[in-house]
């Protein structure tokens, strides 16, 4: 159960038929799964920049770690902070490619979860979405 209320920004694709159907809800904060995954979390979500400097990081730390003077409590803490970069960063920098690739943002929900940040949308826009499936009557 989650007990704090996040914003999540709405984006649509407006090169389909039908964006309305199959929005893109991405909320504000921190992204665990960023966190913890951050490489394979950029690739799933195809942010393909950030995703090669992740690893390039990681490599880094891991060769600075090996060859160099690092400590392994030094390399933990290197480890940790681009970890915390990336799940910090990460919301936006998906925020960002949707943008990059023509999506626009529809609008802005403020609910507990995912599913009520849905539900709340849908009942905002459902009545124009309705309205523009209706065939016109002469």
């Amino acid at each position: 159960m989650q007990f704090m209320t996040r914003l999540y920004s709405v984006h649509l694709n407006p090169k389909e038929a039908r964006p309305y159907e199959s929005p893109v809800f991405v909320p504000e904060g921190f992204n665990f799964y960023a966190f913890v995954f951050g490489f394979l979390w950029a690739l799933y979500h195809r942010i393909w920049l950030p995703a090669f400097i992740f690893i390039g990081l990681s490599i880094c730390v891991k060769l600075a770690a090996e060859y160099g003077d690092l400590s392994l409590p030094s390399t933990f803490i290197l480890d940790l902070g681009i970890r915390l970069m990336i799940g910090m960063a990460a919301n936006d920098l998906r925020r960002d490619t949707l943008e990059k690739r023509g999506w626009v943002t529809s609008d802005v929900v403020i609910a507990d979860s995912l599913l009520e940040a849905e539900r709340r949308y849908y009942d905002r826009h459902l009545g124009h979405i309705a309205a523009t499936l209706r065939p016109a009557t002469a």
